[in-house]
């Protein structure tokens, strides 16, 4: 190499040399200067710091917001997730397939917010469970036993963070049934927004039949059906479905779901399914489930596939 070509050389690289540390020391200057994580993630979600709990890691950013009363928001990652304390939607679609399943003793939950349907699904005191809360995102385990150490922290949220029957693998649910081969009493995905970025992976064709596949004898799968494509697309997987209230909660099995209002209420009605949901909750449920009604087979119409999730997509067709 010639002496002009050596020097053009070595001059390239001092000058990369020096690029770089400059915007290494801008870079070390932005992390000092700038605000904490507890500061700069409230104030990204536009909410006051005062009382806000937050937690990051490589998964996600997740907050728990103070909403006056003893209420108590979830975020992840900047959207609106679930509230505290329990009670509605959730407690329905933990305590309905509980309580209408003969004896479920293997549960799966994909999703576990502010933990509200994975608690409600262990009302069933009278048998042995085991609770499996699939969840994608730590911080939110993180933030709730957090929660659950302070003098305010909801007493059903206290109640199920110590419970033994429950575990919270930090995995992909969906994946966790594919590659897990367990099968499963109940599965339960908890309500997402169908709109919310990649929920077509919980309403889509593949993962009810996934789900319906992964069922034992007799097992129920449940879902939040808040589109007319979503619950076209669970009962194109599974051929028996029963619809929950407003049928906005649907119940599917790959067997006949017997409809038998007396047998939910008496095991509703128990004192210890009374004590542990609390006579609310309690009350809430029996109005969802007490007129639940076996649905007629769905006449073809638009669905949810894996590589077409209309509903995530907001497609008009």
């Amino acid at each position: 190499m010639s002496t002009d070509k050596k020097d053009k050389t070595m001059g390239q690289a001092r000058l990369r040399i020096v690029v770089f540390a400059v915007a290494a020391a801008a870079l070390l200057v932005l992390a000092v200067a700038g605000p904490g994580n507890h500061r700069l993630w409230p104030r990204l979600h536009g909410l006051r710091a005062a009382g806000v709990m937050v937690e990051e890691d490589a998964t996600g950013v997740v907050a728990l917001a103070p909403e006056g009363s003893g209420a108590w928001r979830m975020f992840v990652n900047g959207r609106s997730h679930s509230t505290l304390p329990f009670g509605g939607l959730h407690t329905t679609l933990g305590a309905a397939p509980s309580v209408i399943h003969p004896a479920p003793r293997e549960v799966a939950i994909i999703g576990l917010g502010s933990g509200d349907s994975a608690a409600s699904a262990g009302c069933r005191l009278d048998i042995e469970q085991r609770i499996t809360v699939f969840e994608l995102y730590e911080p939110e385990h993180r933030l709730l036993s957090a929660l659950a150490e302070r003098n305010d922290a909801p007493v059903k949220l206290v109640q199920m963070l110590r419970d033994p029957r429950f575990s919270y693998p930090i995995a992909d649910g969906r994946n966790a049934l594919d590659r897990g081969g367990r099968l499963y009493d109940l599965i339960e995905a908890d309500a997402l927004w169908p709109t919310s970025p990649y929920a077509g992976n919980l309403y889509s064709l593949e993962f009810f039949a996934l789900c319906a596949r992964r069922l034992n004898p007799g097992g129920l799968v449940t879902t939040w059906a808040p589109t007319d494509r979503v619950k076209t697309t669970f009962q194109a997987a599974l051929p028996y479905v029963v619809a929950v209230g407003d049928g906005s909660v649907l119940i599917g099995s790959r067997s006949p779901i017997p409809i038998e209002p007396e047998q939910w209420r008496r095991r509703l009605f128990d004192p210890a399914v009374i004590a542990y949901l609390g006579p609310p909750r309690v009350h809430g449920v029996w109005a969802e489930i007490a007129g639940a009604q076996a649905l007629p087979p769905s006449p073809p119409g638009q669905m949810n596939r894996d590589l077409f999730p209309r509903d995530e997509f907001h497609s008009p067709d």
